[in-house]
C-alpha cells in the first residue's frame, strides 16, 4: 500500500451503491486527505469524552449524596422518656443513651432501637375476682372502693371456670383486684430478651405467681386487711401487697440469672379491693368490725397508761414501774435486805438524783404528779417542823410568863382568846349601857351572815363532791385499763 491513500467508490461511478443489508464501503487511499478525516472525527470523540466525563461526575456526585443521605439516616431523636440502644451488625455497642440525637450505623448494617422508660401499668381485674355483671362492676367503680355492695349477691357456689380466688394459708378463701406499676430498667437486656408482644404477659404471670405465693403464707384476715398480724408474727408488720410484690420481684431476678433477661422492675403492686366470698361477707364484716373495735379499745387503754404514767412520773414512769415489779417480787421471796435497796433505789429515782441502775449511773426525769406530791410532801415536812419549833418556843416563854407572874400570864391568854373569838364573822358583838338593871335582848341571826355560811357550806360539799368524783372516774380508769390488760393477756 503507498503512502498515498484514496477514498474511492468500490465500483461504477456515481453514488455509493448499498448493498442489501444497508452497509456501505469506504476506502482510504493514502495522500493528502488524511488531516480532512482526522479533522471530522475530532468533534465527535471530543464530545463523547466529554458527556461520559459529565456522567461520571455526575455519578460520583450522586453516589455521594446517596452515601450521605444513608449516613445522615442514622441520626434519630430519643425522646424525653426514652432510652436508646445502638446495635452493629446485631451486637449491642451502646446502651441507655440519652434524650436527644443519636447516631448509630443504619439498616443493615446497625440499628438504633428506643425504648419507653415511663411506667407502665397493668390491671389484674378478673384473676382472683368474683365474675360480676355490668350493673355489679358499675356499682363497685362508683362506691367508692366498697365491696359491701357485692355482699349476698351472685351464685350460692364459687364457679371455678368464672370466677377467680386466692388460697390463703388457714383454709380460707378471698378475692382481690390488684394493679402493677413498672418500668424498663435496662433497656439493653430488655431489647435482648423480651419481645414487647410478651412483656405484659411476662409482667402478670409473675405477679400473679407472686400473689398466690404471698397469699398461703398469711391468713385471710391479714389478706383482706392487706395487713400482717404483728402479734402472731413476731413483730413482722408488713403489708400483704408488699409481699407479694418482692415475690414477683424475685421471679423476675431469677429469669435474669437463667440467663433470660428482662430488664423489668416492678415499681409497686397495689391491691385496689379485697373482699371474702359473698355469702359470708356480713358475718366476716362482723367479727372484723369486733376485732377492729377491741384493737382499738386496747389501743386507747394503751395511749391512756402511757399519759398517765408522763403525767404521774414524767420520762422515767418506766424506770419506776420495773423498780417496783422488783420490790414487790423482793417482798414475795421474803427477801427483807434485797427490798430494802430496792426502796433505796425507787426514793432516788423518784426525788431524781444520781442512782445506780444495773451498774450505770443515770440521772432520772421525773416529773409530774409524783413531783407534785413530793414537793409538797417537802413543804409539809418543812412547814410542820417550823410550827413545832415555834409552839415549842411560844410554850417554854408562856411557861416563863405564868411562873414569873401566873395573874398576867392569864390575863393575857383570856383577852388574846377573847379577841379571837370577838374576830370570828359569825360573832356579834353588842354594847349595852353600863347602869341598866334589867336588859330584854330579843336575838335573831344576821340574814347576810347566815346566806354567807350558807354559801361556805356549799361551796365546801361541793368542792369534797368534786374531789370524790375525780378519784372515782381516775380509779375507773385504772380498773377500765386493767380489765383490757387482762383480756389482751387472756387472749
Amino acid at each position: 500500500m503507498s503512502d498515498r491513500q484514496e477514498l474511492s467508490m468500490p465500483s461504477g461511478s456515481g453514488p455509493a451503491r448499498r448493498d442489501r443489508r444497508g452497509s456501505a464501503t469506504m476506502a482510504l487511499s493514502g495522500g493528502g486527505g488524511g488531516d480532512d478525516v482526522a479533522n471530522a472525527l475530532d468533534p465527535a470523540t471530543r464530545s463523547l469524552a466529554d458527556a461520559l466525563r459529565i456522567m461520571y461526575r455526575l455519578l460520583q456526585g450522586l453516589m455521594l449524596v446517596v452515601a450521605a443521605a444513608y449516613l445522615l439516616s442514622g441520626f434519630q431523636s430519643i425522646g424525653v422518656t426514652e432510652r436508646g440502644v445502638r446495635t452493629t451488625f446485631g451486637r449491642v455497642v451502646g446502651t441507655n443513651l440519652g434524650p436527644g440525637f443519636q447516631w448509630s450505623w443504619p439498616a443493615p448494617i446497625g440499628e438504633l432501637l428506643k425504648v419507653g422508660v415511663t411506667d407502665q401499668e397493668k390491671q389484674l381485674r378478673s384473676e382472683f375476682f368474683v365474675k360480676l355483671n355490668d350493673n355489679e362492676e358499675k356499682n363497685l367503680l362508683t362506691d367508692g372502693g366498697g365491696v359491701t355492695a357485692l355482699y349476698g349477691g351472685g351464685p350460692d357456689a364459687l364457679d371455678p371456670d368464672s370466677d377467680g380466688m386466692l388460697l390463703t394459708g388457714d383454709g380460707g378463701i378471698a378475692h382481690g383486684r390488684f394493679s402493677i406499676r413498672y418500668a424498663r430498667r435496662d433497656p439493653a437486656r430488655f431489647i435482648s430478651g423480651i419481645d414487647p408482644k410478651h412483656e405484659e404477659k411476662i409482667i402478670a404471670a409473675a405477679v400473679r405467681r407472686g400473689i398466690v405465693q404471698a397469699a398461703a403464707g398469711v391468713t385471710v384476715d391479714e389478706l383482706i386487711t392487706n395487713q400482717l398480724d404483728s402479734d402472731l408474727r413476731g413483730g413482722d408488720a408488713r403489708r400483704f401487697q408488699d409481699i407479694a410484690l418482692a415475690n414477683a420481684q424475685r421471679i423476675l431476678d431469677r429469669m435474669e440469672s437463667d440467663g433470660f433477661g428482662t430488664g423489668l422492675r416492678l415499681e409497686s403492686l397495689t391491691m385496689e379491693r379485697a373482699m371474702p366470698p359473698r355469702r359470708v361477707g356480713p358475718s366476716f364484716n362482723q367479727v372484723q368490725s369486733a376485732q377492729t373495735e377491741a384493737k382499738s379499745q386496747v389501743e386507747r387503754a394503751s395511749e391512756f397508761r402511757d399519759e398517765r404514767l408522763v403525767e404521774t412520773a414524767g420520762d422515767s414512769a418506766s424506770l419506776v414501774l420495773a423498780w417496783i415489779d422488783r420490790y414487790e417480787a423482793d417482798l414475795a421471796k421474803g427477801d427483807q435486805a434485797a427490798a430494802s435497796r430496792t426502796l433505796a433505789t425507787i426514793d432516788s429515782i423518784m426525788l431524781g438524783e444520781a442512782t445506780r441502775v444495773e451498774g450505770v449511773e443515770v440521772v432520772p426525769r421525773v416529773f409530774g404528779e409524783v413531783s407534785n406530791m413530793l414537793a409538797e410532801a417537802r413543804q409539809y415536812r418543812t412547814t410542820a417542823a417550823n410550827r413545832a419549833r415555834a409552839d415549842r418556843s411560844t410554850f417554854l416563854a408562856k411557861l416563863a410568863t405564868y411562873r414569873s407572874n401566873p395573874r398576867v400570864m392569864i390575863a393575857g391568854e383570856w383577852t388574846s382568846a377573847m379577841s379571837e373569838f370577838m374576830a370570828r364573822p359569825s360573832v356579834q358583838t353588842m354594847v349595852l349601857p353600863p347602869n341598866a338593871d334589867r336588859v330584854i335582848v330579843q336575838i335573831n341571826r344576821d340574814p347576810d351572815v347566815a346566806r354567807q355560811q350558807q354559801i361556805e357550806r356549799y361551796q365546801r360539799e361541793f368542792d369534797e363532791a368534786a374531789r370524790k368524783r375525780g378519784l372515782e372516774q381516775q380509779r375507773q380508769r385504772f380498773q377500765d385499763r386493767a380489765d383490757a390488760e387482762t383480756k389482751r393477756a387472756s387472749q
